[in-house]
């Protein structure tokens, strides 16, 4: 957890003043008559029970533990006010879920802003069964293990997060902004494979008038990186890089075995072409079908050949994708709640 879960800062005390030149306060349908504490996020107001807030929150059950002044501070309907300094929506969210969590499981698929609340303000304030709901539901949607990315490619009827442009560049800003680190090599490259490279430059218009944009720093990191893997893709050991091993026809890196040396070269040479200028590091799984059509022309050698060091590329390209972002490797990447 960090230091501003851990203890939020003190606020001055609202005098008549403040309250009189302020924006007018609106109360949250999110209202219990009985509450015991009021909190205010910018000029919205929800009532609502220390006992709540205190039992799934440890930075808001020792704020309840602080002995209180002998002057009190701000009231609202004898109870006492807690301004936050987070967005309205977040804390609605946050609340409407904490007082009914079957909200949760009647959502096949929730939005994206009730994701990103569950991970803000469960990061914030030590919610740790939020923060867990809520990057569980970024795993539906962000691999962590190859067996899960070609789940992910595979699976044709979404069933994670409400999809909409620009969706995968915020869950890439969401997961950088609050340190879930075994998601980031996933959303970095989802992002490089899912935008245009102008996409990624102008952003991308949401739905509610909203520009998905990624911050300068993930930016410049998603340009850098595409420049790396592009290199890289071709290199020993990696899916594509027999494609490349071919100098000239009579040095192909063929055996005799290869009944068809000058075809299977001009053959390779096509489809070096073809995978250049693409993202290529983590081929998907062909079907029977699907090699059957893309390397007939291949004799037999060198068909075989190729799909197994396609298979055994496809593994070292996703063990060595957090490298390719400045990240440490898979098994040190940790999340710090």
């Amino acid at each position: 957890m960090m230091s501003e879960a851990q203890a939020p800062p003190a606020k001055r005390a609202r005098t008549r003043t403040d309250l009189e030149t302020s924006a007018p306060i609106t109360r949250s349908e999110i209202w219990h008559s009985d509450g015991s504490l009021v909190l205010q996020a910018a000029t919205t107001q929800f009532r609502v029970h220390w006992s709540v807030l205190s039992s799934h929150s440890s930075v808001f059950k020792d704020m309840h533990g602080i002995p209180q002044p002998a002057t009190p501070g701000p009231m609202v309907e004898n109870c006492p006010l807690i301004q936050l300094h987070d967005d309205p929506q977040d804390v609605e969210n946050v609340l409407r879920v904490l007082y009914d969590p079957t909200l949760l499981l009647l959502q096949k698929a929730p939005q994206f802003t009730l994701v990103a609340s569950l991970v803000r303000m469960g990061r914030k304030y030590n919610f740790v069964n939020l923060w867990k709901v809520g990057v569980s539901l970024l795993e539906a949607e962000i691999p962590t293990s190859l067996a899960q990315f070609d789940a992910l490619r595979r699976n044709k009827l979404k069933t994670g997060i409400v999809d909409y442009p620009g969706l995968y560049m915020d869950i890439l800003t969401l997961v950088r902004d609050n340190q879930i680190y075994t998601l980031q090599p996933g959303a970095y490259y989802v992002v490089l494979k899912k935008y245009s490279k102008e996409e990624l430059l102008d952003g991308i218009s949401r739905p509610d008038g909203i520009t998905s944009q990624l911050s300068p720093a993930d930016l410049r990191q998603c340009l850098l990186s595409t420049e790396k893997i592009l290199k890289a893709q071709f290199q020993p050991g990696y899916a594509l890089s027999l494609l490349a091993d071919i100098p000239a026809p009579m040095n192909l890196n063929c055996t005799s075995n290869c009944s068809s040396k000058n075809s299977c070269t001009e053959l390779r040479l096509m489809e070096l072409k073809r995978s250049a200028l693409s993202l290529v590091l983590i081929p998907p799984v062909f079907s029977e079908q699907i090699i059957a059509q893309t390397y007939r022309s291949f004799c037999q050698y060198c068909r075989d050949e190729i799909l197994l060091l396609r298979a055994n590329g496809r593994q070292k390209g996703w063990n060595d994708l957090p490298g390719f972002f400045g990240l440490p490797p898979w098994d040190e990447l940790k999340n710090d709640i």
